[in-house]
């Protein structure tokens, strides 16, 4: 009787810790949803006011110092001697791809010879243009994310790790606007694939020539400040 009456008071505990557990989450999905109707009219920064421009003076000499810069470059080569597997790897990968460009680009205009031939053209030569675009996009994303990833991997120095976080943050970016600008070199996939005229490919292929390396620096920039 009595460990009956025991079990059945557990069990009507245990009922009620479940019932006020659903209550709770209820009440915090609540919350969320509270959350995510209003939070869009909370302010993500402070708004520009007069000390606006003190604030970006003293950034811009903050980044500019020297010292930091020289710091930064004694950083990197302590942690390239502490991490010289993943430096090596990330290095070989990087110089690797740079050195295959010639191959790649040769590879794309072999490609574009089938396109338009009945015997020979087919979806996965597109596919195939696309992974070559896409490794000869790879290079310079890769070594930035190497580098950053070096000297992320310290906090002695501040600057350091703030250069190597925003790197790391800025390289898909870079290696999305990189890949976007391959698609337009000769042979590649909007001349030989695509069929785009050449006056739109000289365009873009212009354009992005100046925009890749300024975005990607101004990214960088934004990401570390």
């Amino acid at each position: 009787g009595k460990l009956k009456d025991a079990y059945s008071g557990y069990v009507e505990v245990l009922g009620n810790v479940q019932l006020k557990q659903k209550e709770v989450l209820s009440k915090a999905q609540r919350y969320i949803e509270l959350l995510d109707e209003n939070l869009w009219l909370l302010p993500s920064n402070q708004p520009i006011d007069l000390r606006w421009p003190i604030d970006l003076l003293d950034g811009i000499i903050w980044i500019s110092d020297p010292g930091s810069w020289a710091d930064t470059a004694v950083a990197f080569g302590q942690q390239a001697l502490e991490h010289p597997a993943a430096g090596l790897l990330l290095a070989l990968g990087a110089v690797g791809l740079l050195l295959a460009t010639p191959w790649l680009k040769a590879r794309l205009a072999l490609l574009s010879k089938s396109v338009g031939n009945v015997t020979k053209d087919s979806y996965l030569l597109t596919i195939r243009a696309m992974l070559i675009s896409a490794a000869l996009a790879t290079p310079w994303p890769l070594l930035v994310f190497g580098i950053g990833w070096l000297l992320s991997r310290q906090s002695e120095v501040f600057f350091a790790f703030a250069i190597g976080t925003a790197m790391i943050r800025i390289a898909p970016y870079f290696w999305l606007l990189n890949a976007l600008s391959k698609l337009f070199v000769d042979n590649g996939l909007a001349e030989a694939h695509f069929r785009w005229p050449r006056q739109v490919r000289e365009v873009f292929s212009r354009n992005l020539a100046w925009y890749v390396p300024a975005a990607t620096t101004l990214g960088i920039l934004v990401a570390l400040t």
